[in-house]
């Protein structure tokens, strides 16, 4: 399969988020999910069990990350956990078959991809991976492109 560009829809999502180093991502993101999925049954309106890890933004070597599951509404969310929506926007693409532990190198593809296709991407690091299924793992991949409105401005400087 080759990376491609799509048009996310806006996923209401339910769960939990962290920031660390990006250093301890191997470290910390096992841990959130861990988190996620032992309150995950407290969600009442999912819409499916998709793990959905959201990589919000990276400033140097932080990164905030967060981790729940698509809902279809904001009415009930359970204590300590948060609502974060993801916009509708323009993506790159990739379903990655194989396990989390090799999730990386899908995302390296798809960096190289859009290299190669001249594609600018969002300058906060944003990027989703969707389980959609573990056994046999698959997982959606997305990486935001940068807005039109981010485009032009750099084309302006």
């Amino acid at each position: 399969m080759v990376p491609k560009i799509v048009e996310l829809k806006e996923v209401k999502v339910v769960g939990l988020s962290k920031t660390f180093e990006e250093a301890a991502l191997a470290k910390e993101l096992p841990i959130l999910q861990n988190n996620f999925r032992e309150r995950a049954d407290e969600i009442s309106l999912k819409v499916d069990d998709h793990l959905i890890n959201v990589c919000i933004k990276k400033v140097g070597t932080r990164v905030t990350h967060f981790v729940g599951t698509e809902v279809n509404s904001y009415e009930s969310i359970p204590e300590g956990m948060e609502d974060f929506t993801i916009p509708s926007q323009s993506c790159i693409f990739f379903e990655h078959q194989g396990s989390q532990s090799t999730v990386w190198k899908s995302f390296s593809l798809m960096y190289k991809w859009a290299k190669d296709h001249h594609c600018l991407l969002d300058t906060n690091g944003f990027k989703i991976d969707v389980t959609i299924t573990e056994d046999p793992p698959v997982h959606e991949l997305y990486i935001k492109l940068a807005d039109k409105i981010e485009q032009s401005a750099e084309k302006a400087v």
